[in-house]
This record gives structure tokens, sequence and C-alpha cells, in this order.
């Protein structure tokens, strides 16, 4: 097995940030942390080692059934390159197809660790990936589905009888699966491990239109409830995916222009890439208004950050303008921009994703954890910006340099 040392003048650990460090690597494996220098043979050198990042809500796919799958397939290497150059590591796929989940997971290749999940939804379902819930009797026909099929996480949408929500919650925990809820709406009576999306928690009813919701942002009175739930999910350890970028995105499509060279590749007949100026249903909204929209959620974001609920780094790319890997570094800085402290923000795309995950072998560098790490030329602690300065990511043992993806070529 390959032996690497790697010597850092700061590491973050996933939890704290250590000045002048060093990790050995063996296979696949971290096995030691020391001071810097402290272990004998010819390291590798770098400004700043982290943890590879964890997108914890992930589309790998951004469309079903339009091109043939062969194309498909080529597209989700395109896609995998894109997550592994931008220094994500490990995905949490909240939404897709299952076969195009299970060919993901098998595909020979330099990749993201992935953490799959079964997509639940009532008799109005909107996705085409969806499962269909109708009534309790189905629900261990899905449970031994998802075991089955080796899945980790059911995810549930916003058409599912409230009743029937929480006999899922309750079923899925006992067979040791986690629930995320996409919205509020069912959740304030139940016990699910993530909320997905900072915009759904306003929604007290399932009926409400996407723009009526977030039109609701306008209004600064809203933020009175947040209190409220956020005592809620502390005391239920509901941890919250605000996916800040999508609702920018939606909001300001054009700042999403940067990103449209790679998006153009993945889904050339989707005439918006090709625009100057792309707008959809919500930029009818007066620009002025939609700047009160971000700002209050980033507030809202801060509050529950502040009051003790757990915030994951979320990019639900896959959505138009959401760009994959590159979206997560734009979430991270949102995420500086609610005020939370950068150490926090970083530990929102590794420790507290792990913690969430269940998975104690990614978002940290301890002994024993996996060698997935990210040697970066700058300083994140200083600037979260720098998190995209990376020179090399180490996946699962393996040393890649970053300039050597060829992510630009044709899906």
């Amino acid at each position: 097995m390959k032996r690497i040392i790697i010597n850092a003048d700061k590491l973050f650990t996933g939890n704290e940030i250590i000045e002048r460090a060093s990790v050995v690597v063996n296979g696949t494996r971290i096995v030691k942390v020391g001071k810097y220098g402290e272990f004998k043979g010819k390291g590798l050198k770098t400004r700043f080692l982290s943890p590879g990042l964890i997108d914890m809500h992930v589309h790998a796919t951004p469309f079903l059934y339009k091109y043939p799958y062969s194309r498909e397939l080529k597209v989700i290497r395109y896609i995998m390159s894109l997550f592994l150059y931008n220094g994500v590591t490990t995905i949490r796929e909240t939404g897709n197809s299952v076969n195009n989940t299970f060919n993901t997971i098998q595909l020979q290749m330099d990749k993201p660790s992935i953490h799959s999940s079964l997509f639940l939804d009532g008799k109005d379902p909107l996705w085409s990936m969806s499962f269909c819930v109708y009534d309790k009797s189905v629900i261990d026909k899905m449970l031994d589905l998802a075991k089955v099929l080796e899945v980790e996480w059911i995810k549930s949408y916003e058409s599912i009888n409230p009743e029937i929500f929480l006999n899922i919650v309750n079923e899925a925990h006992k067979r040791h699966f986690k629930v995320a809820s996409h919205g509020r709406a069912h959740v304030i009576n139940s016990k699910v491990d993530t909320i997905e999306h900072i915009v759904t928690l306003l929604r007290k009813t399932k009926n409400i239109k996407w723009r009526k919701l977030y039109l609701l942002w306008s209004n600064s009175q809203e933020l009175s409830q947040m209190k409220a739930v956020a005592s809620h999910m502390v005391r239920n350890k509901i941890a919250l995916c605000p996916t800040l970028v999508l609702s920018k995105m939606e909001l300001f499509p054009s700042d999403g222009l940067t990103y449209s060279k790679y998006l153009r590749k993945l889904d050339p007949e989707y005439r918006p890439y090709q625009l100057k100026h792309p707008r959809n249903p919500l930029a009818k909204i007066k620009i002025k208004k939609r700047k009160r929209i971000l700002k209050n959620m980033l507030a809202a974001t801060k509050l529950l950050h502040d009051n003790g609920v757990r915030i994951l780094a979320g990019s639900d790319c896959g959505n138009p303008f959401v760009a994959h890997g590159y979206s997560l570094h734009e979430e991270l800085k949102l995420l500086e921009s609610t005020g939370i402290s950068r150490l926090d923000v970083l530990k929102s795309a590794t420790s507290e994703c792990a913690d969430t995950l269940g998975d104690m072998r990614v978002g940290r560098i301890k002994t024993g954890c996996r060698a997935d790490l990210l040697m970066i030329d700058g300083d994140p602690s200083r600037t979260i910006s720098d998190l995209n300065k990376i020179t090399h990511i180490i996946l699962n043992g393996k040393v890649i340099n970053r300039a050597s993806i060829r992510y630009m070529k044709n899906p």
C-alpha cells in the first residue's frame, strides 16, 4: 500500500484549524496526524489541507429521458469530473431515477462517493422518478425496495398525505433509513433528519405556488416564526440544507451565466443558457423585492444557525443555472455572507454533513478516516473563496493533480 506524507501550513480537521501539521496516509486511510515535519520520509507540501467537500443536495442527472441513455451516461461522467475538479468527494443524491443512481455508483472512474435516496411522492407527483405512496399499505414495499437497492435515505416530496408521511418517517427510522423532507408542511409533527431548502420553511400548507412562496419572503415579519421553527428543529435534531445558491439563481438567473459554458454541454437544447439576460417567472418580481427576498433568506439562515440548527451545505445542482461542483462554492460564499463564521461554514461542507449522513469515514482529518483530502494554495479560514484554489485532490488515497481532470471534454 502506498504511503503518503503531507505537510501543511494549516490543517482543517473538520472541527478546528491547526497550525503547522502533518498527515500520513497509508493506502486509503489516514493513519497518523501530527506536527509539521514529524514523520520521516519525502512528503508533499501545501499551504492548507482540508477534508474533501460534501454536497448534501445533488441531482447528478440534470434531465431525464430527454436524450438516449448512452449519452446520459457520458453526461454523468462529465458531471462526476466537475464534482471532483471542485473538491467535492462525497455527495448525497436527493432525487434521481433508481437506474441512474445505480449506474453512477458502478461507473469505473475517479468520482465522489455517493449516498443515495429513494424518491417518494403522493397522488400528484411532480417528477417522473417518484415512487408514489397512495396509502399505508405500500410503505413496507417501498422500504423493502430501498433495502434491496442499498439506498440510505428516503426523500419525501410534497403531495404525500400528512398521516402517511408520519408513517413513512416512523417506519423508515425503524429500518435505519434516514429521511429528508422537501418542505416544512408535514414536518412540524415529525422527526425527519433534514429539511431541504430555506424557501420551504415558510410553507404552512402544501398547496402554495412556488412564486407566491418566494413572495412570502419579501415580508420581514414572516421571519418572526423562525425562532419557533428553530426550537422544533433543535428539539428533534432536524438539520437544514438551505440551498441558498438555488434561490439566488432562481431570483437572479443572470448570475449563473459564469457557468453557462459547462451547463450548455449538459443540456445544449436549453435555450436560456444561450441568452445574455435569461429570465424566469420570478424575474417578473421587481428587482428591489427580489433583493429583499434573498436578504431575508440569508437572515433566516443565520438566525436558525445561531439558535442551534445544524446547517448543511447543499447546492441542488442539476437545476437550471446551478452548475455541479462550482455551485457548492457559491453556496459556501452565501453562507459566509449571512455572518456565519468561516469555521462554521467550512464545517457545513465537511463534519456537519458527515454527522448527518452517519458516515464517520468522511468530513474529517483524523486517524482511521478515509483519505479524501484537498491540498489548497490559499487560506479558506481567512477567505472562503480560497477553497477553490485546489492544487491536488486526494481521493480515497489516490493523489490527483487538479489540472489533469479533463472535465471540459464534450460529454
